[in-house]
């Protein structure tokens, strides 16, 4: 709540926003000019400095060396910066910086907003500071022990409205939203759903005068990444994605902007501490809004930032929303109010829609759910059940609320203007791309037999396991590699032999493919009859949910073939059993909410975590000395929203 309380009076002169008066005067004040580089030596600094973007500092000062003495008296020659020097000319044009605060040498915590001026971690105890070197000079050094970094939006925001043709882009939003609005008022519906200008919360919003004309729209997206496979290597990387661009720019690396990047090995235990200055930004433009300068029309006009969606993989979600894990008696990721069913022995929860008609858990035992009148996410209990956990009066009173409402904390994003952003729960999305991979891992696991197998049944019984014989395993996997050489191009890698590969590195665009594309066919003849047939009506659902755009009546028909599919998959797996109710993961949930959730904000492929995976490959990659992986993957960051800055140089 303290965290939440400091975000609600954000201001962007604080002193943990750390920016400078120079800042400070280009966020109220912007320059007005197209960033035009005129001296030919600096022109050609920033040359090289883009194109050696992935190579060593030394290899920019040996071809800048080169360059003076091979043309000695050529205009401006002389002009031609360090290294140093050009990084901080782009910096100072730009006016991108990044920011840096202490946090725990483990990972736990960052010293911001009510820990800014504890001196130890107030979970773990260490040092904010360097011991060794602390000690060295009887406390007089004072050296933090680790930092991670954040890049404000705002300046990159001013920065790509410099540029008119990406200015004029930015306009996309607005045009799109007004055709569809026109459309409404003729026809009284959307006929075809190609973006999140066609969801009902992002027009809500709009009819309530929360998003106009200038304003910019976000998308926010956390993840974990590993660095490297062979060694420690975790960190966590959260972006800003620009939705007043269209879908043909916006998720293009050159858009995409870098908010943050918390350095591991250590998962941190209050991710909170770190996502707050990212947001106390935001908190803060939205509180004074944010000056642009618009080079297509040479206007200067203050815009208010709209946080729509906060996005992440299922279990990222929790850092966004304060709820409980997947397992959770209410463990819906959009928050509908579906309770779960345990074991008689268990405490895991599972989201069968059919109750076990052998035996019952107490508290299990509510009546079916009819799978077309599945409620919707977003409930509007929210509000109180947040009230009921935040004034829970002992420590056993919030465990027993936190069960009953699924809600563990108020979440971070409650510091924000609500004007200017969805909210909990309504701004949390279904992730397309995750939820591929895991249907792939439940279904597989069906087929090979290798899910969990209660006492009291038996895998005997199990004639949906087609795959567990080693040869048909084999034999399976060979098929399909050999499927391999008829899928297009367009269609990126073609998966491999997934009998030698699924349990090492298997990708989840593999996963995606093989379930969704390649299995139907190859598993034609081979899955009895009815898990086929039911297997079917789950791919061609998601086929149609991936599309980037959807028309009305696929929407229907894909709302047909998912509801059936969920229903028909407990009768035939599950079998209304107490024993096989771990079958129900929550991903069979989840794809019941893939047409609703896309009604009301967009196709699931806008807000996916495809954007975020090839974010962190491409840095990772670009990664120039592994010995320091954090520092130089935050540098990456900073460097690349500095240089997608549009430069006019001059000949």
């Amino acid at each position: 709540m303290d965290f939440v309380s400091s975000l609600s009076t954000a201001t962007l002169a604080d002193p943990v926003a750390k920016l400078g008066p120079q800042a400070l005067e280009r966020l109220c004040n912007p320059p007005r000019q197209p960033l035009l580089i005129n001296n030919a030596g600096h022109c050609h600094s920033i040359s090289i400095y883009l194109a050696t973007e992935h190579s060593s500092e030394d290899a920019y000062e040996k071809i800048r060396r080169s360059t003076i003495r091979n043309f000695p008296g050529t205009q401006d020659v002389e002009d031609i910066l360090s290294f140093h020097k050009v990084e901080s000319l782009i910096a100072g044009l730009t006016g991108i910086e990044k920011i840096q605060h202490n946090m725990c040498p483990n990972s736990c915590a960052a010293f911001t907003g009510p820990y800014s001026d504890l001196e130890e971690c107030p979970l773990c105890g260490a040092s904010r500071w360097n011991e060794e070197l602390l000690r060295a000079t009887n406390g007089r050094s004072k050296v933090p022990a680790k930092r991670f970094t954040t890049i404000p939006l705002g300046p990159q925001l001013q920065a790509l409205y410099r540029d008119p043709d990406q200015a004029r882009h930015m306009g996309y939003l607005y045009e799109r939203t007004q055709q569809i609005l026109t459309e409404l008022r003729r026809t009284g519906s959307i006929s075809l759903v190609d973006d999140i200008a066609a969801g009902w919360d992002y027009l809500g919003a709009v009819l309530d005068g929360d998003i106009k004309k200038d304003d910019i729209v976000l998308m926010v997206s956390l993840d974990g990444a590993q660095l490297y496979e062979s060694k420690q290597s975790d960190c966590w990387i959260y972006i800003w994605v620009i939705l007043n661009l269209s879908p043909d720019k916006r998720y293009k690396k050159v858009h995409v902007c870098p908010g943050g990047f918390i350095p591991g090995p250590n998962k941190p235990k209050n991710i909170n501490s770190f996502l707050f200055i990212g947001l106390h930004h935001i908190a803060a433009l939205q509180r004074e809004g944010l000056h642009i300068w618009d080079a297509s029309e040479d206007r200067v006009f203050q815009s208010d930032l709209y946080l729509l969606f906060t996005t992440a993989d299922g279990l990222g979600l929790v850092c966004w929303d304060g709820m409980v894990g997947h397992s959770g008696k209410n463990g819906c990721r959009v928050y509908c109010p579906t309770r779960g069913r345990r074991k008689i022995q268990g405490t895991h929860y599972y989201p069968a829609l059919l109750k076990p008609r052998d035996n019952c858990a107490p508290g299990s035992d509510h009546p079916d759910i009819n799978v077309f009148q599945l409620p919707l996410g977003g409930s509007g209990d929210y509000a109180h059940n947040l009230m009921r956990v935040v004034s829970a009066p002992s420590h056993r009173q919030w465990e027993i609320r936190r069960t009953e409402t699924g809600i563990t904390k108020p979440p971070l994003i409650l510091g924000l203007e609500p004007s200017r952003s969805l909210s909990v729960p309504l701004c949390m999305t279904t992730d397309l791309m995750h939820l591929a991979g895991n249907l792939s891992d439940l279904l597989i696991s069906l087929w090979r037999g290798t899910m969990e197998c209660s006492g009291t049944d038996s895998k005997n019984s199990w004639d949906w396991a087609i795959l567990c014989d080693e040869d048909t395993w084999t034999t399976h996997g060979q098929a399909v590699e050999n499927a391999g050489m008829f899928i297009p191009g367009s269609f990126n890698h073609k998966p491999r032999n997934i009998a030698n590969k699924i349990n090492t590195d298997y990708k989840t665009w593999e996963f995606h493919l093989y379930i969704f594309g390649l299995a139907p066919a190859l598993l034609y003849s081979v899955l009895p009859e009815p898990y086929w047939s039911n297997f079917c009506k789950l791919v061609r659902g998601i086929q149609i949910m991936s599309q980037h755009a959807i028309t009305k009546q696929d929407l229907e028909h894909a709302y047909v073939l998912l509801c059936s599919w969920g229903r028909e998959f407990e009768l035939v797996y599950y079998q209304l059993r107490q024993d096989r109710l771990h079958f129900i993961r929550p991903c069979v949930h989840q794809v019941l909410h893939l047409v609703t959730e896309a009604m009301h904000k967009g196709p699931p492929i806008c807000y996916a975590q495809w954007t975020m995976e090839r974010t962190i490959g491409n840095l990772g990659q670009e990664i120039r000395q592994p010995s320091k992986p954090y520092e130089n993957l935050a540098e990456e960051g900073v460097w690349r929203s500095r240089v997608t800055t549009p430069f006019s140089l001059s000949n």
